[in-house]
Order: C-alpha cells, then structure tokens, then sequence
C-alpha cells in the first residue's frame, strides 16, 4: 500500500507541476482518453532469432540461482526447509514461461517483490497470489488500465523503483539478521527428525526431560517393590546390610 500511494502521490505532483505550472513535460492523456475500458489482449505468436535467444539463454542461469534464493529466504521465515519443492518450483517457473512467451508475453518468474511483502505481513498463503494473478488477468483486459499504466512519467517510475528495491534490500538485510547461522559452531543435532518433538522446538534439555518422563513409568515397572527387594517405597533404592 506504501508504494501504491507513494506512486498516486508522485503521479499527482508531476501533473501539478509539469502539466499545471509547465515545470517539465506535460503528461500525454491522448492514448489514456482513446483506449476502451474493456478489449481483448494484443497476442503474438513466439519467433525464433539465434542472436536473440544466445542473448537470452544465459539469464535462465540467473534466474535458477534467484529462485533458489528466494525458496531458502522463504523456507527460513517460516522455519520449514523446502528443500524438497526445488523441483516443482523450478518446473512450475519454466512451464509458467514457456505458456507466456507463447502467447507474446514476459518471462513469469519469482519475484522478491513479493517475498519482502510476505516477510512484512507474515501472512504465507498461497491462495492470496492465486486471487492476485486472477486480478492481474482481468485488468489485462481493460485496455484503459494499461494505457494508465504507461501514462506514469518515467521519474515517477524511477523514484518508485529505487523505493521499492530499498524496501526489498532492508527485508533482505532483516531476514539475513533474523536467521543467520555461525557454521563455526558445530550443528546441533535435531531431534525432531527421529520424532522426540515433533511439533514444537524445544531445547535439547527440554527435550530429554520430555523424554524420560515418557519412559518413567516403564522404569518403575521394571523395578517395582514388588519384583525387585533392592527397591523401597518410591522407587528409591534401600541401603543394604
């Protein structure tokens, strides 16, 4: 919302200076006035350019390295490792790009746009992304909301896209400071992997306590008064002689 009005904001105070008191130049209202408020999406088919594609192949590099990123960021705010969804992202990220650039459309990749919003609001559904991508296909077929969209003057982008990459550098920095991990120190083994405490994170102590106040009452059935003389009241041994 900070960056949705901050861009309101600077699109109203380019329009009162530059269109109002002609302190810069004036926006162009013309392709806004003439689009129509609903119309079909321009789609073209992919065509294949060698020099093209040896500019572009070399990025899906980068972005397997970015995706990563983003799935270990997102697996350390909510404290799950995703290791084991490294495929399925990867192969939801291609199949997502390959549909689009048939189509005409951009590369579809993870954005830490949206990883620095999910690490403010601490709110990880994954249902809120489904209801913003329906939303983001149906203003794709208002022809009047793009033209908007490209009436914003270029320092008006430019100023939100500082703003907003600032924002997603500090959360980086934030969630570094949150989770970071000194590999000098030797790890500590988790014992929530042989199911000692598997739904809460609990201090080794904590944990052996847990545990033999589970066993305790196998130990005094094995060394009852009854079945062991050697044994008084309260499972305490009695002295000998």
């Amino acid at each position: 919302m900070p960056i949705i009005f901050g861009t309101i904001g600077g699109y109203l105070l380019y329009w009162l200076l530059a269109n109002g008191l002609g302190w810069g130049k004036p926006i162009d209202f013309t392709a806004l006035a003439a689009a129509p408020w609903l119309g079909v999406p321009k789609f073209t088919q992919p065509v294949f350019h060698a020099e093209a594609m040896f500019l572009v192949a070399p990025v899906a590099i980068i972005l397997v390295a970015e995706n990563l990123g983003h799935i270990k960021t997102v697996g350390a705010m909510t404290g799950r490792s995703l290791d084991g969804l490294l495929g399925r992202a990867f192969l939801g990220d291609s199949l997502a790009t390959i549909v689009s650039a048939c189509a005409g459309g951009t590369g579809v990749t993870t954005y830490a746009e949206n990883i620095g919003v999910m690490a403010a609001t601490k709110v990880y559904s994954t249902i809120l992304f489904a209801v913003a991508a329906i939303i983001s296909i149906l203003l794709g077929f208002s022809p009047k909301f793009g033209a908007l969209i490209l009436s914003i003057p270029p320092a008006v982008i430019s100023g939100v896209s500082v703003v907003l990459f600032g924002l997603i550098a500090t959360m980086a920095g934030r969630i570094w400071v949150e989770n970071r991990v000194d590999f000098r120190k030797p790890a500590k083994h988790d014992h929530r992997r042989r199911g000692a405490d598997s739904r809460r994170r609990r201090p080794d102590a904590e944990v052996r306590r847990l545990h033999d106040g589970r066993n305790r009452h196998r130990n005094l059935r094995r060394h009852h008064p009854l079945s062991d003389p050697g044994l008084g009241q309260h499972g305490r041994m009695r002295p000998c002689g």
